[in-house]
């Protein structure tokens, strides 16, 4: 049997919304807590990776790995926060990691094993949860601007093969698209390793269902959440 591991990144600084990972929710609880709690419910090791100084106060047994402040930074890629945690928990090339961004506090146990379940039976690299995008972002419908306005599909792939008179006018036949929502990312150990990389060549994709998701990038979203937290309607 594999071993399962859930890698919980939460640095302590935010220049959108201050201290994000640990700025406390309606109920007392934060974003950290959260993922731990949602990780524990599986039984799943679990790792903390943080620049924070500070004690953990959780029942719940966490593995803290103090990170370095050059990996903490606004612009420091993820895969780098990944390898430094797996250079500090030895294992085997088919261990299997389960990276939970605290900014996904929306995150459910039944999300994780979905995706574990996904990683097995689909044979892929790894798992990347996504929600729909609305029609009307959809890149078929949306353009850029560099010194004169162009489709975006063109722009992006530096192919005349469309021009505005070939682009969808009506949502409804634009494409379905979907974005990373930082649900749950799950990969093997070896993917990092030969690959240098969390997805490998083969993503399967995790549909999450657009009121089990949340974006928190502004304190326009942190208000939106806590509205969502605070509605009796929500389980």
């Amino acid at each position: 049997m594999s071993r399962v591991i859930a890698l919980i990144p939460a640095r302590s600084g935010s220049k959108s919304i201050p201290e994000k990972n640990f700025r406390p929710l309606p109920d007392g609880s934060t974003c950290v807590q959260r993922a731990i709690e949602c990780a524990h419910a599986l039984r799943l090791d679990t790792i903390l990776s943080s620049d924070a100084r500070f004690m953990l106060v959780t029942s719940i047994p966490v593995t803290l790995i103090q990170r370095p402040a050059e990996l903490a930074q606004d612009d420091t890629p993820m895969l780098a926060v990944v390898q430094h945690a797996l250079d500090a928990v030895p294992g085997e090339p088919d261990d299997i990691w389960l990276l939970l961004q605290p900014t996904q506090p929306l995150r459910q146990p039944k999300h994780l094993r979905a995706a574990l379940d996904l990683l097995q039976f689909s044979g892929a690299d790894s798992v990347v949860s996504v929600v729909e995008v609305p029609l009307s972002h959809s890149p078929d419908v949306t353009c850029v601007i560099t010194g004169r306005l162009y489709p975006y599909p063109v722009y992006r792939c530096h192919e005349q093969v469309m021009d505005f008179n070939e682009q969808p006018t009506r949502r409804q036949n634009a494409q379905q698209t979907y974005r990373r929502d930082g649900t749950v990312y799950v990969f093997r150990r070896r993917t990092v390793d030969d690959l240098r990389s969390i997805y490998g060549t083969h993503v399967a994709p995790l549909i999450i269902p657009a009121d089990e998701s949340c974006e928190l990038d502004t304190m326009a979203d942190w208000a939106a959440l806590e509205r969502r937290l605070a509605s009796p309607t929500r389980d």
